[in-house]
């Protein structure tokens, strides 16, 4: 993708089973990360792609601002919580993003 270097790319769940292959893809891809992790360590798989981390989880609005703020991609990825219930908290999200994802949700 062209110019995608410039272009941060938000991600809930990098350091788990999947969200690890997600964060592959979108760094080959070119996409410059950033991962919401709860806690260090960062999985070594992840952190050979020198993220940017944001200390946090789903439920801290604050963590998920700073998370998404100037993202031009979110993906989120993280198990466990039903996608209504992030989107409930997603308020970084621009609400067009909102109402695509709730509407894959249903």
């Amino acid at each position: 993708m062209s110019g995608a270097a410039d272009r941060p790319a938000a991600l809930t769940g990098g350091t788990g089973f999947p969200g690890r292959y997600v964060a592959l893809a979108l760094e080959r891809a070119g996409w410059r990360l950033r991962l919401l992790v709860r806690s260090e360590p960062v999985h070594p798989q992840t952190a050979a792609l020198a993220p940017e981390i944001v200390f946090g989880d789903l439920g801290d609005e604050a963590a998920l601002g700073r998370l998404c703020r100037g993202a031009d991609l979110v993906v989120h990825a993280a198990g466990l919580v039903p996608l209504r219930h992030w989107l409930r908290r997603a308020y970084c999200c621009p609400p067009r993003w909102r109402t695509s994802l709730a509407s894959w949700s249903a």
